[in-house]
């Protein structure tokens, strides 16, 4: 016998011990990875690998039994029965993989193809048949015939199949990024299309083609080792690679949770930006509200901040008692057409479900509501939803802030709570609003009986001293024409005449100083404009007013009127005592001052002369000063005279501005 031949002979059982024992590893590793969760379509059928590999170390471990021979024929003929049976089972076990695989989809055709492997099955099934009815006396083993076919039809095909399922795979993995897992995919196909051709082409010796040609004596005698040893190697491969590709499912988890991590931080980043945005626009709004602007104007745009934040396209706000106090009105308005009802319409309290919805004090969600949705000002094209949020003062409901939301807006707790910060902040702003309005009111009253008071002064020193003049010289005329002395009659005339000229003007000026004033909601700029317009075309004086780029300077009510006085008088002097031609009226804002400056290029004089003296200088102090300012005087004989004043910038509000002077012109 050969050396080499009674070698392998000797050692095939551990052979095939081996040789089994890598399929069940196989096998084994795919059932304890199998329960884990997985997306991959490869994951979800290799459960028939598993089964295909179980039953493949079986066939192989009975082999390595029945090469031992220690069982009667009895025996073995059961043996070889189970071992041919489940020869046939591992290679049609390869066939639902690989199908599965490959017909991935629900359509009907991929449902009948999955069936496939019934057709060689069912050609198996008859071969085997033919082998025992009638039995075959020629055969050495009634076994040989369906063990071939089992290769042909069953395992050989069932290879290749599984194969070309770990092929595709491979090539759909290695576009998702799994590079490595895609490349022992690759390896496993090469791996089972050997499996196929060195268990489903190499069988045993019988006396038809191929297997009269390509068998296992022939392959030892060409080779040198027998079969086995190839498919040993073949089932290590089978085994290493697969081992290897069920690591994706580790791989595959990881990223799972790197994914759901990451979902959860970005949700998270969301919810905080929104909290963010939410937190900037509640700040946001809160400094629209404290801005000193009309009620109208300040809902309006705290409305449109709303809506552009929560992305509702539509919104108002509704006071029960408007400012002609007649009842339910529309206070602020965004997004709903110029010609729209709910514009015009002013239902009565008890009669409007949408003012009863408000009457309840508590924030409504409504989707859909008949009672809202019939109402005749109601917009069912526009409006899917109603959100009614009660405003409040002292206590009382007295309007609410309406959204009208579209078909997918959808109102979360946070949401809610947005919404309800925000109406609670449009409240109290309402009220200190009202409270800044009566302040205001109360302090025009009083800035108006405090100038009241100074004018009667100023009248009582300054007119009704002209007036007592006039009386005595008039009477003195009079004594003069009954004496004869007609010249110094004349003379006397004249001088009452000057000074009654003078007191004309005088009038005149303090007619146009009282008619200007500084009205409530107008501004100190712009009643400051108007009197220098008529103060420059009354008395000829070229008036020229600086201001800070755009700016409107609006002080406290009592500092506005007593500014406004300032200038008034300083002009006046400018006319009566400057000769001057030109004069200036300029406001700077720097060091947390205003301050305006009143000065012209006349003739100036002593400032000691007049100390003391000047009842007008002093007036402007003392204006000055009552509102917490102060006042300077600089001139000198033939170099003009400037007056500053300047007022504390806390008094100041300044609404628009910049760095560059606009002048205005008023003259003669």
């Amino acid at each position: 016998m050969n050396p080499a031949r009674g070698f392998w002979d000797a050692n095939l059982p551990l052979i095939f011990f081996l040789y089994g024992l890598a399929f069940f590893a196989t096998g084994l590793a795919i059932v304890l990875e199998s329960h884990r969760p997985s997306e991959l379509a490869l994951a979800r059928h290799l459960r028939w690998v598993a089964a295909s590999s179980l039953s493949r170390s079986i066939v192989d471990w009975l082999n390595a039994l029945l090469l031992l021979r220690l069982y009667s024929d009895p025996t073995i003929y059961v043996l070889q029965a189970l071992r041919v049976g489940f020869l046939a089972l591992s290679g049609l076990l390869l066939f639902p993989f690989g199908l599965n695989v490959l017909l991935e989809g629900p359509s009907r055709l991929n449902k009948v193809l999955r069936w496939g492997a019934a057709i060689p099955l069912a050609l198996w099934s008859g071969i085997v048949l033919s082998s025992f009815l009638p039995p075959s006396a020629s055969s050495a083993s009634p076994w040989t015939l369906p063990e071939i076919w089992a290769r042909y039809l069953l395992h050989g095909p069932g290879s290749v199949l599984a194969a070309w399922a770990f092929f595709v795979q491979g090539s759909k993995l290695r576009a998702t990024g799994l590079a490595r897992v895609a490349g022992d995919c690759l390896w496993n196909a090469a791996a089972f299309v050997a499996n196929g051709l060195v268990t489903g082409l190499v069988v045993p010796a019988a006396p038809f083609f191929p297997a009269s040609l390509l068998n296992d004596v022939s392959f030892q005698a060409m080779l040198g080792f027998p079969v086995q040893i190839l498919r040993a190697g073949v089932a290590l491969g089978i085994a290493s690679f697969t081992v290897r590709l069920l690591q994706a499912f580790d791989l595959e988890q990881r990223q799972r949770a790197s994914r759901e991590l990451e979902s959860l931080v970005e949700q998270r980043t969301r919810q905080l930006e929104e909290r963010h945005r939410e937190s900037a626009a509640l700040s946001a709004i809160a400094l629209t509200l404290s801005q000193p602007m009309p009620l109208q104007e300040m809902l309006t745009d705290a409305l449109r901040q709303v809506t552009s934040i929560l992305g509702i396209p539509r919104g108002g706000v509704i006071l029960l008692r408007g400012e002609d106090e007649a009842g339910p009105s529309l206070a602020a308005l965004v997004g709903l057409p110029a010609d729209a009802p709910c514009r015009r319409a002013r239902p009565p309290v008890g009669d409007c479900p949408f003012i009863q919805f408000i009457l309840s004090g508590q924030p409504c969600f409504y989707e859909n509501c008949p009672r809202l949705t019939a109402r005749p000002c109601a917009l069912p094209d526009l409006i899917h939803g109603h959100i009614i949020l009660p405003l409040a003062s002292r206590g009382e409901t007295i309007g609410a802030l309406c959204l009208y939301t579209p078909p997918d807006f959808r109102l979360d707790p946070a949401r809610e709570q947005f919404l309800v910060n925000i109406s609670r902040q449009i409240g109290v702003a309402m009220e200190s609003a009202r409270l800044a309005a009566e302040q205001r009111a109360q302090m025009q009253k009083m800035a108006i009986l405090e100038e009241r008071e100074r004018i009667s002064r100023e009248m009582h020193d300054g007119l009704a001293q002209v007036l007592g003049f006039l009386c005595v010289k008039a009477e003195s005329t009079l004594n003069l024409l009954r004496a004869g002395q007609e010249q110094e009659a004349i003379v006397a005339l004249r001088e009452i005449e000057n000074v009654a000229q003078e007191a004309y003007v005088e009038v005149r000026e303090a007619i146009l100083g009282l008619r200007t004033t500084v009205a409530p909601g107008t501004g100190l700029i712009p009643s400051l404009t108007e009197y220098i317009h008529r103060f420059g075309h009354q008395f000829g004086i070229d008036v020229h007013l600086a201001l800070p780029n755009g700016a409107d300077i609006r002080l406290a009510p009592n500092a506005e009127v007593q500014l406004l006085r300032i200038v008034q008088e300083a002009l006046t002097n400018v006319r009566k005592d400057a000769k001057a031609r030109h004069a200036w009226v300029r406001f700077k804002l720097a060091d947390g001052l205003v301050t305006v400056i009143i000065e012209d290029d006349g003739c100036g004089f002593d400032v000691t002369q007049v100390q003391g003296k000047h009842f007008g200088l002093e007036t402007m102090r003392e204006r000055a000063e009552a509102v917490g300012g102060s006042l300077e005087l600089e001139t000198a004989p033939g170099y003009g005279t400037r007056l500053t004043v300047r007022l504390p910038l806390g008094s100041t509000v300044v609404t628009s501005g910049g760095p560059h002077a606009t002048d205005l012109r008023a003259s003669g």
